[in-house]
């Protein structure tokens, strides 16, 4: 499940909110005996407790200090940015599961997904960050909240996610450790060894590659970006934000955009610099190709490749799309200045 900011924090924020009923319960009363427990208040939702078998919690009460932490070091972000995502993430739930599915129809309460994002962020209680300490200082979610009611909705199925994926992971990680073994007896150190969490250096070549019968160039540019747009349309995977369809004359559309080398890296390399021999900084990693997929197992240079993004590119946007004189000045100089138009001016 991918979720948005506001979706995370609710789910994190009710959970502290139920922990803290969870535990007042059991100063109060003694003993497992559910039918000792009384009933959820009226004022909160009814939900599942924390208990001693949450994930990563040590007890309740430090699963429940962290998610309190956790809840309260969270920023307000843009309303509209919040809005868009949430919608785009409820429209994706209701399409993967359907429009019967239990969680669907509880998450929705038979609204749109824009009707639904609108009802969720226009709760009282977490509208923003000063309402949700409200609420973990109070310990209990305002009956009928729709954020709350969201995450009840949620939860289920989240936890039921992120528990098989534990499994999954762990046996994956079993299997990747008997044939990193076996590989070892096979090739000894003729190979370079798996990437590990340790900072390390992977040297490659910017270089093109076989594919579909034709060749991968080394570097795509602006001019396919613009041409994904107008040959797809808009509302397609490849759509574009308004100022992108009306950039402006001095912007290079054939300037790099993103390149591809033969560099070793795998999952967790993304954001790393890019450095050429001279160790000038020429770009970021972000991806890999598919038949890099294999370097979860081994290192295949022949087709993989991992894929960054060009600072050529990156000066190009920032100067004449985004208008970033400051940023650019600081790339090409290494000086600070305070304004924009002394940016403009020191051109």
């Amino acid at each position: 499940l991918a979720l948005a900011a506001t979706t995370v924090l609710v789910l994190l924020a009710t959970l502290a909110a139920w922990g803290f009923r969870v535990l007042r319960r059991r100063r109060d009363y003694a003993g497992p005996d559910p039918a000792r427990r009384p009933a959820a208040a009226s004022a909160t939702a009814a939900v599942p407790p924390l208990t001693e078998q949450t994930p990563g919690a040590t007890g309740p009460a430090a699963r429940l200090e962290e998610l309190t932490k956790t809840v309260l070091g969270l920023r307000n972000f843009p309303a509209a940015l919040e809005r868009t995502l949430l919608e785009a993430r409820l429209a994706d739930i209701a399409a993967a599961y359907g429009a019967d599915h239990p969680m669907v129809r509880s998450a929705l309460g038979g609204r749109t997904p824009s009707e639904a994002a609108d009802a969720i962020l226009g709760s009282a209680a977490y509208r923003d960050s000063a309402g949700v300490a409200r609420v973990l200082a109070a310990g209990a979610t305002p009956a009928g909240d729709p954020a709350a009611a969201f995450a009840a909705a949620v939860l289920p199925v989240y936890n039921e996610y992120t528990a098989q994926s534990s499994r999954l992971q762990s046996r994956e990680q079993d299997l990747a450790a008997q044939l990193g073994r076996a590989r070892f007896e096979v090739y000894g150190t003729s190979v370079p060894p798996d990437a590990t969490f340790s900072l390390r250096i992977a040297d490659g070549r910017v270089q093109g590659y076989d594919y579909n019968g034709t060749r991968a160039p080394v570097y795509t540019t602006f001019y396919g970006l613009l041409d994904r747009y107008y040959s797809f349309g808009k509302g397609t995977a490849w759509d574009l934000p308004p100022r992108w369809l009306s950039l402006p004359a001095a912007f290079d559309r054939a300037t790099p955009l993103n390149f591809i080398t033969t560099s070793d890296t795998i999952g967790g390399n993304s954001g790393s610099p890019i450095v050429n021999q001279r160790l000038e900084f020429v770009g970021i990693n972000f991806d890999r190709n598919v038949e890099g997929l294999s370097r979860d197992y081994m290192y295949l240079p022949a087709r993989g490749r991992n894929m960054g993004v060009d600072v050529r590119a990156m000066r190009e946007t920032l100067d004449d799309v985004y208008d970033a004189d400051r940023l650019v000045r600081e790339m090409n100089t290494g000086r600070l200045v305070a304004t924009e138009q002394e940016a403009d001016r020191s051109r």
